[in-house]
């Protein structure tokens, strides 16, 4: 993506100026987008419909669309707070940013238990057409590591539902929704939403343990079992493989 700005005085050609190179870019098969900054107050709704009246009565946001085009209007109002002291601001900030990449650790760990299933279930196939003769214990030893490997992702990452029913949230969900709760208000954490950041913290780590000891045990044994045949690759300290 490239980003231009342009700036200057009012009647300079600014608008000419863009209006002639548009077409430029669109006829090199580029999709341009704009933004243009106004310095008074403006809107782009009519009062009396029913999107004004929408935004008149609270919403923060308003999506207008039609067969030829949408629009969404978001408002500003209350953003930011003025009146919040720095320190609570910042205290937001360090919250959000821990939360954020708690948020990342989770997904990692969500990604890397979906890699090695997927590579477990194929040393599974290949071990099948290379007629090993130690088949039957290298199954058995597979089963067992996907089976870990379940349980683990089930706490981790919320199964599809199975027949409407409502599934419980595990720890990515749980982490969205302590995120969105810190980032969202124009506050200082609560102290409640700390202390379930902090627990967040820790169910991650226990999950981290608990991959740890599925490499190092179930995948680990597989891995040797399987001889000559491609091994399972297990993911390095610190991530990646």
């Amino acid at each position: 993506m490239k980003i231009f700005g342009f700036a200057g005085w009012s009647g300079s050609g600014k608008t000419t100026l863009i209006e002639q190179l548009i077409p430029r870019f669109v006829a090199h098969g580029l999709s341009v987008s704009l933004i243009k900054h106004a310095h008074h107050k403006f809107d782009v709704d009519q009062p009396g419909k029913d999107s004004y009246r929408h935004r008149q009565a609270g919403c923060k946001e308003v999506l207008v669309a039609s067969d030829s085009r949408w629009v969404i209007m978001h408002e500003l109002r209350g953003d930011p707070d003025v009146n919040l002291p720095a320190a609570e601001y910042q205290a937001q900030f360090d919250a959000a940013t821990r939360a954020r990449d708690l948020m990342v650790r989770a997904s990692r760990l969500v990604t890397t238990v979906d890699d090695l299933t997927q590579q477990v279930t194929a040393a599974e196939a290949q071990a099948r057409k290379g007629g090993m003769v130690n088949l039957d214990q290298v199954l058995e030893q597979a089963g067992s590591a996907k089976a870990q490997l379940a349980a683990l992702m089930d706490k981790l990452r919320r199964p599809q539902p199975a027949m409407n029913y409502r599934m419980y949230p595990r720890l990515m969900e749980e982490v969205g929704t302590t995120l969105g709760g810190i980032a969202g208000p124009q506050a200082k954490p609560t102290a409640g939403l700390m202390t379930v950041l902090a627990e967040l913290e820790g169910d991650a780590a226990a999950r981290q343990q608990e991959l740890t000891r599925i490499v190092d045990g179930s995948i680990a044994a597989l891995n040797k079992m399987l001889g000559d045949q491609p091994k399972i690759v297990v993911p390095r300290q610190g991530g990646g493989r």
